[in-house]
């Protein structure tokens, strides 16, 4: 088992220190990693696939475990319709084993790089939030080490069963996972993209499209338009039998390198201006066009992935995210005035998205019958003069609506 000493940073790239890094094997080195820690009093965090955006699995007090060699995919059970995976596996790794053979699990996140860990400790969400709701509804049963290094199973009947849930590893760490996983006809999708006008006209697009029960749905908004113009998609799986699945297919290795050398340095400049931001929206929304098409899964969901693979570097500083979860019946009204609080205050979104969630009843989870607005600016953002004027007041209006 190797331990390094290096530089330890968030997804976000808005946080950094030095410190150590584990690398075990197999359970054992988990066990005696776990162990050690207990009788020398030292905090341990982990980390699988380094996506999440905050600061979770930092730990500068203490020491990392790094999960990466845990990414087996143990089986597909095609009675049960059921996939047992470490924790470790990533989102792109399992769909390339399971799209193939004519499966797909719900509740996917924008990144294929997550893991199935992550997924299940953020019970994270996707574009069929709507009908499907977060990550661990997918978890039919857990494989987990406690803090005294002991491994337990858990199912659904189990009591701690959903302790594990939406924990961010404080309560067990999550060795295995069995997911449920649901037949699909094909690797492709039908697409509708659709422009809208105003936040109503988005809404009722979003109404419209899940009373027809499309699986994918998601809106992008030109947040710098006061009246909230953008782009709705919606996709649902394609009924044409493929006799052969396509895989994901996303940029190479080469490609990454190419571009974080050549391409990186020049439009991270660009990305530092507000104005530019805004010309790139406005070009976005006028050069999009309204078509119903035919376009691969990895095509639709990681459209970002295949052109800019790392976008967090993107933006001066790093990216600060913020996700607001909204209830339905006040949603049409607060998510202007929220959007107008950000024009006032100069920090529009330089990428802004919903998306629509149903209820979950989890006991770590903070679903409901509602919308999210995905706001993101440079951490430099932070320096301005008005920032604290604006997310004083931005936090107002959360705490005042229950959002």
């Amino acid at each position: 088992m190797k331990i390094i000493n290096t530089k330890i940073l968030n997804w976000s790239r808005t946080k950094s220190y030095y410190g150590n890094v584990a690398y075990p094997k197999d359970y054992k080195d988990l066990e005696k990693i776990i162990k050690k820690s207990v009788v020398e009093n030292d905090t341990i965090s982990f980390r699988a696939g380094g996506n999440s955006y905050g600061d979770c699995f930092l730990n500068n007090k203490g020491k990392l475990i790094d999960l990466k060699y845990f990414n087996k995919i143990i089986d597909l059970n095609e009675k049960e319709k059921t996939l047992l995976v470490q924790c470790g596996t990533t989102i792109e790794d399992l769909l390339n084993h399971i799209i193939p053979k004519g499966y797909y699990v719900n509740s996917i996140p924008g990144t294929d790089k997550a893991t199935v860990g992550g997924c299940i400790n953020s019970n994270v969400h996707g574009k069929d939030a709507h009908l499907y709701g977060v990550f661990s509804n997918n978890v039919v049963s857990l494989k987990v080490m406690n803090s005294n290094g002991e491994i337990e199973i858990f199912d659904q009947k189990n009591e701690n069963f959903n302790h594990v849930l939406g924990s961010f590893g404080l309560t067990y760490l999550i060795l295995e996972a069995k997911l449920k996983v649901k037949k699909i006809t094909s690797s492709m999708l039908k697409v509708n993209t659709i422009k809208f006008l105003n936040y109503d006209e988005m809404f009722e697009y979003f109404e419209r499209y899940q009373n027809k029960d499309h699986q994918m749905m998601g809106a992008w908004i030109n947040h710098f338009d006061p009246n909230g113009s953008g782009i709705f998609k919606t996709a649902i799986w394609s009924e044409q039998n493929e006799k052969k699945f396509k895989k994901i297919n996303l940029i190479s290795n080469v490609k990454k390198k190419i571009m974080d050398i050549f391409i990186y340095p020049f439009v991270k400049r660009l990305f530092g201006y507000r104005l530019i931001i805004r010309i790139i929206n406005f070009f976005f929304y006028s050069f999009t066009k309204e078509k119903k098409q035919n376009l691969h899964y990895s095509d639709f969901y990681f459209p970002q992935a295949k052109i800019l693979h790392n976008f967090s570097s993107f933006f001066p500083g790093g990216q600060i995210n913020m996700q607001i979860l909204i209830h339905k019946d006040i949603v049409r009204k607060l998510i202007k005035i929220i959007s107008s609080l950000c024009i006032k205050y100069k920090m529009e979104s330089w990428w802004c998205g919903v998306k629509k969630h149903k209820n979950d009843n989890f006991n770590l989870v903070f679903g409901l019958d509602g919308y999210d607005i995905a706001l993101q600016w440079p951490k430099k953002f932070l320096k301005k003069k008005y920032f604290n004027n604006f997310y004083n007041e931005l936090i107002e209006l959360i705490i005042k609506h229950n959002c």
